[in-house]
């Protein structure tokens, strides 16, 4: 079921495979309260789509606000709308720095190690 507003949003519902969507996207949206480790963004950067989340303690380990997404405010809308145009004017230069972002689990493992 698909259903569009204003027509930059559409709502797809339940998809078994949400990459060709992202990939697809301008960014990847995630207003969460709480993440633990926000495997959603991971996969976003993975595939290239910069990512507009808010600020959530896992979102800082991440993103680099303004390089590869944006970190708002959950609290705060004002604040993301004021942002909105310097999140328009650099979506570009995001996409490019994510061509550069690599996924490696070798690293993930070697800071958990660092933790603990």
């Amino acid at each position: 079921m698909l259903k569009k507003y204003d027509k930059r949003v559409e709502l797809v519902g339940h998809q078994s495979n949400p990459f060709p969507y992202m990939r697809n996207a301008d960014y990847l949206v995630l207003l969460s309260d709480r993440e633990t480790s926000g495997m959603v963004i991971t996969e976003a950067k993975i595939i290239g789509t910069p990512c507009i989340v808010s600020n959530f303690e896992a979102a800082y380990e991440q993103i680099s606000d303004g390089e590869n997404g944006f970190i708002i405010d959950k609290n705060n809308i004002e604040e993301f709308r004021n942002r909105l145009p310097k999140v328009i004017q650099l979506k570009k230069k995001m996409k490019e720095n994510l061509k550069n972002f690599k996924y490696s689990k070798e690293d993930i493992l070697k800071r958990w190690e660092e933790i603990f």
